[in-house]
């Protein structure tokens, strides 16, 4: 700064010269230059009316405002299940094919102690005839069995993928069956799944639609407006 140079008093605002070190109207001092790194620096401060607007619902940063803000009360705010991440991977076809092979053989299991019960009951009703079990008499235990296997499957993938989305072959592969909104299932859409599922059954095109659909959703999916996403 030359010494002709004048800048203002901060008392009267009237010119002064630098190097006088007083303003020779008031007599006030002149202020130490304050030296600013990094540029022109803007300063604020915020009154305790000021209030930040609300994050958008849903987003890792209003999940962590909220939580310093209502802490404890996560539970009252996003129910029991948390929402599956927006950026969730969807689950491969080897992935979901391995998956339901265990889904298969834990329900194999079931419905094999489920036959076993019944053949002895129904050789036991026979038995108390003086009949014993043969072709002619087996139709009745063929369709009781086959009207079993069908309700244990249903309610293994019906009440497993409602409550929340994971069957055994599901909860080993790192899977989940969520809606399209990455919401919880619910029965009512599980239930419609798992028929569009058993219809489509004999349709192996159905699941192998994985393979050529870009989000890997099978025919059933696209149905129940679902999809498998990995966690």
């Amino acid at each position: 700064m030359s010494e002709n140079e004048t800048i203002r008093c901060p008392n009267c605002d009237s010119e002064m010269v630098p190097v006088e070190g007083r303003c020779p109207i008031c007599g006030a001092k002149q202020l130490p230059p304050r030296v600013v790194l990094g540029g022109h620096r803007a300063e604020f401060a915020l009154t305790p009316d000021e209030e930040f607007p609300e994050p958008e619902a849903g987003t890792d940063l209003a999940r962590r405002e909220l939580d310093a803000k209502y802490p404890g009360e996560e539970e009252e705010r996003f129910g029991s299940a948390r929402p599956v991440s927006a950026e969730a991977l969807p689950g491969g076809f080897v992935r979901r094919l391995v998956a339901f092979a265990i889904d298969l053989v834990v329900v194999g299991l079931f419905c094999a102690v489920m036959s076993v019960l019944s053949l002895i009951g129904y050789k036991v009703g026979l038995a108390a005839h003086g009949r014993t079990i043969g072709w002619q008499n087996s139709a009745a235990l063929i369709a009781l069995l086959t009207w079993g296997w069908t309700v244990v499957s249903a309610l293994y993938f019906v009440l497993l993928h409602g409550a929340d989305g994971q069957t055994v072959g599901k909860r080993a592969l790192g899977l989940r069956v969520v809606g399209e909104g990455r919401d919880e299932v619910g029965y009512a859409r599980a239930l419609l799944r798992w028929l569009a599922e058993f219809a489509l059954a004999p349709l192996l095109v159905g699941f192998l639609w994985v393979l050529v659909s870009r989000e890997r959703k099978a025919w059933h999916d696209l149905i129940a407006g679902t999809r498998v996403v990995r966690v």
